[in-house]
């Protein structure tokens, strides 16, 4: 035997011992190459989100064979699984077991990388959740822990609303809508907000009343019968099976016309979804921003707290509309149309905001203490993220988030 042996003269244990350390080589091979796929695909979601990630493009970006690649997963959602179970939840494991202080867990949710980047992936896994049952309830079980631990301390319903900027911003980011950090500002105001739980708040008559600035919307390519029907029928077919599986023929049925009479209104789906996403940022968006200022203005005996939860509660009770805006939204990672339209009227919403409560500074109803450019981008990101929490139905009671948002006028004042 050690005659004709590869490794010439050589023992029977020195040669079982040399065996298994091939095979531990081999081994430790398998397990860095498995890192690396899950590497790449962990970025390949933030970057392209979850529609757009395909074995192909995962192999390509770990730099490995599709058969290697397949070898590992079945499919997109075992990939899906392993992931969530790999690197969501240790990263919120890590987010949990820092500091512990409210300004360092968000400085990290919040961040464009790290655990930030982690929690963007972990929003599209929420949308990609609602036609994916294999990873619905894991995915529905991290999003309802980062809800319970990102602001731990505080009122149920202000966690809600922290929990709701921190997913909406990251969605907003990986949509290529660039938005300013607000870490910082967020932890400052939520610290004044639990103080000050549901404290309803009417501000003395101002001599001035600061003006209820709208941002112009922009316009949709037609506004007939027909458009307004077809952009219905977009609407609940993103709804129902999002940007990937809404399909072109269905829409034209559900609005009672031919293909071809879409066809000679819109040169393809996705830009009957542009048109869509035109009507979605019409002006009655801002139809509450009157009654608002006149309210915390005081030139009028309604709530502001109570205004603004009706609104917010308004945006989320439609499931319908609110997971069309979902995907409107990841639409905008894959048309650059789209990611304009949006993004523009993000920041410019977010200007109006900022310079209307600005306003409010200089005519001293809110505090010096209040940045209006973090008011500016909450009214962007807080509603985009409640949207990912209908998506998994997980919504607080209606009284916990009233509360909240009585709480977030309360920590305005003066």
């Amino acid at each position: 035997r050690d005659r004709y042996s590869p490794f010439g003269q050589t023992s029977e244990a020195s040669l079982s011992a040399r065996m298994r350390e091939g095979r531990d080589t081999m081994g430790s091979r398998r397990n860095q190459t498995s890192e690396f796929i899950r590497d790449a695909a962990l970025s390949e979601l933030v970057r392209a989100g979850h529609s757009a990630l395909t074995m192909e493009s995962i192999a390509r970006a770990s730099y490995s064979s599709i058969g290697s690649v397949y070898a590992r997963y079945t499919g997109r959602s075992a990939l899906f699984a392993d992931l969530l179970e790999t690197r969501i939840a240790p990263a919120l494991d890590r987010l949990s077991e820092g500091s512990g202080s409210l300004e360092s867990r968000l400085a990290a949710a919040l961040s464009d990388d790290g655990i930030g980047s982690v929690i963007r992936a972990l929003a599209e896994l929420a949308l990609a959740a609602r036609h994916d049952v294999v990873i619905r309830d894991d995915t529905r079980r991290l999003v309802l822990r980062l809800v319970e631990m990102i602001a731990e301390n505080e009122d149920e319903g202000i966690r809600w609303l922290v929990a709701a900027v921190v997913l909406g911003r990251q969605f907003l980011v990986g949509a290529g809508c660039d938005v300013p950090p607000i870490a910082t500002d967020l932890a400052r105001f939520v610290r004044t907000m639990s103080e000050r739980i549901d404290v309803p708040r009417n501000a003395a008559s101002l001599a001035s009343p600061p003006e209820a600035l709208i941002p112009e919307s922009p316009e949709p390519k037609t506004s007939d019968e027909l458009s307004e029907s077809l952009a219905r029928a977009t609407t609940r077919a993103l709804a129902e099976k999002g940007v990937t599986g809404a399909n072109l023929k269905e829409i034209a049925a559900d609005s009672g016309v031919t293909t071809g009479a879409v066809y000679r209104r819109y040169k393809s789906k996705n830009e009957l979804v542009r048109d869509a996403v035109a009507r979605e940022l019409s002006p009655r968006r801002y139809e509450w921003t009157e009654s608002f200022v006149a309210a915390f203005a005081g030139t009028t005996d309604d709530s502001p707290g109570d205004i603004l939860a009706d609104q917010v509660l308004s945006l989320l009770s439609d499931r319908e509309r609110a997971l069309a805006t979902l995907e409107m939204i990841h639409a905008a990672r894959v048309d650059t149309a789209v990611r304009e339209l949006l993004s523009g009227q993000f920041h410019a919403a977010a200007a109006a905001r900022t310079a209307m409560f600005a306003q409010f500074v200089d005519a001293g109803a809110v505090s010096e203490n209040v940045n209006p450019l973090l008011m500016g981008w909450l009214i962007q990101t807080a509603p985009a993220g409640g949207r990912i929490l209908v998506s998994l139905d997980l919504s607080l009671p209606e009284e916990s988030l009233r509360r909240g948002l009585r709480s977030v006028v309360s920590a305005l004042a003066a």
